[in-house]
C-alpha cells in the first residue's frame, strides 16, 4: 500500500509518517496528529517503508514495533544505515515495556520509545520535543538530501576528537559551470542529483565501515572513509559517473568530445566533456587540530586533482608530495 496523504494542510506543516499494519491504530494516530496541524503519511505495508521514507523524507516517523513481515526494529536499523534517511527521528510505539526491549530498540537506532496504552498528550509532547531537538541536527542538502556542511563539520570534529585515522575525499566536477550556463539549470541540477546518487550508494554500501558522505553545496561532495577504502569508493564513484554522464550530452557533443559555452571572459569556446576529480588526504601523515587545518590541505588536494585531464583520484601528502 502506498503512503496516503491529505492535502488540506500547509506545505510548511511538519510531515509525520505513521507505520502500522493495523488500520485502527493508523486512523487514531492520524486523528491525533492532524488535530495538531501535522501532515500525516500512512504506511500499512512495512516492506515499503524504506523506499517511501527515502522518497517522501518525512520530518519524523512513528512506527509500530511488531508487524507481520518485518519488525519496526529491523526497519529502524535499515533506515539508520541509509545516508539520506539516517537523521530522521523514529519514535517506536509498542506494547512491550520490558527494559531489555527498550534497550534493544535504542541499540537498533530508535530515538524514542512509548508504550501502549499511552496518553495522546504524552505522545504529542514527545513528538514536539523530538522535532525541536532534531531541527538543528537535520542538515540535508535540498537537491541530493545528503548531509550538508554543518553535519560534515560535526563529523570531522568528532573523528578528530577521537584521534581517528581516516581518509577524506573532496569530489568536484570539472567544467560544470560552463555546462550549467550553456545547458540550463534544470539539466545541470539533474547532473548534481546523479552524482549525489552515485556517492550516496557508496555511503550506504560501506556504512558499517564508518563511511560518511556529504554534499556541501554546488558540485562539491565529501566522503570520509577508513584509509584503506578511499580508492575502492573513489573508483566506484568515477565508474558510475562515467557511465551516466554521457546521458547529459547530445550525440553531436559526444562525437566532438565537448560542448560550446562562454568562458568567464565572455568568449565562446569549446569545453571538454565533464569529468570528476577526487582529491584525498589522510590523517595518518600528521595530527590536525581542527577542521579548518584539514580543510586547507584538502582544498590543495582537490586543486591538484583538477589539474589532471580526466576523472581521477589524487592522494596528496601534506608534506608537499603527491603520493598517487
Amino acid at each position: 500500500m502506498k503512503a496516503r496523504e491529505r492535502t488540506q494542510f500547509s506545505m510548511d506543516s511538519r510531515v509525520i509518517m505513521v507505520v502500522d499494519d493495523h488500520v485502527e491504530e493508523r486512523m487514531m494516530l492520524r486523528y491525533i496528529l492532524e488535530a495538531e496541524g501535522y501532515r500525516v503519511l500512512e504506511v500499512q505495508d512495512e516492506e515499503t517503508v524504506v523506499d517511501l521514507v527515502q522518497f517522501h523524507q518525512p520530518d519524523l516517523i512513528v512506527m509500530d514495533r511488531n508487524m507481520p513481515r518485518k519488525s519496526g526494529l529491523e526497519i529502524s536499523q535499515e533506515l539508520k544505515g541509509k545516508i539520506s534517511a539516517s537523521q530522521i527521528p523514529i519514535i517506536m510505539v509498542t506494547a512491550a515495556d520490558k527494559l531489555d526491549d527498550k534497550v534493544q530498540a535504542f541499540e537498533e537506532g530508535v530515538d524514542d520509545y512509548i508504550c501502549k496504552p499511552y496518553e495522546p498528550r504524552e505522545l504529542l509532547a514527545r513528538i514536539k520535543a523530538m522535532l525541536r531537538s532534531s531541527k538543528g541536527a537535520i542538515d540535508r542538502n535540498p537537491t541530493t538530501l545528503l548531509p550538508g556542511a554543518s553535519a560534515l563539520e560535526e563529523e570531522i570534529c568528532r573523528r578528530l576528537g577521537r584521534n581517528d585515522l581516516f581518509a577524506i575525499c573532496h569530489a568536484d566536477l570539472d567544467n560544470f559551470k560552463p555546462y550549467a550556463d550553456s545547458h540550463g539549470f534544470s539539466l545541470a541540477n539533474d547532473v548534481i542529483k546523479m552524482v549525489g546518487r552515485a556517492i550516496s550508494e557508496q555511503g550506504d554500501r560501506y556504512a558499517a565501515q564508518g563511511v560518511f558522505v556529504a554534499h556541501v553545496g554546488g558540485d562539491d561532495f565529501i566522503v570520509i572513509s577508513p584509509p584503506g577504502l578511499y580508492q575502492a569508493i573513489g573508483s566506484s564513484i568515477i565508474g558510475e559517473f562515467e557511465r551516466e554522464i554521457v546521458k547529459y550530452f547530445s550525440p553531436e557533443e559526444l562525437s566532438r568530445g565537448g560542448y560550446r559555452a562562454k568562458s568567464r571572459a565572455g568568449e565562446e569556446m569549446q569545453f571538454p566533456l565533464m569529468t570528476i576529480s577526487i582529491g584525498v588526504i589522510t590523517t595518518g601523515h600528521r595530527r590536525y587540530l581542527n577542521s579548518t587545518e584539514l580543510g586547507v590541505e584538502l582544498s590543495t588536494a582537490k586543486r591538484k586533482a583538477k589539474t589532471l585531464k580526466k576523472s581521477n583520484i589524487f592522494l596528496w601528502d601534506p608534506s608537499g608530495q603527491a603520493v598517487s
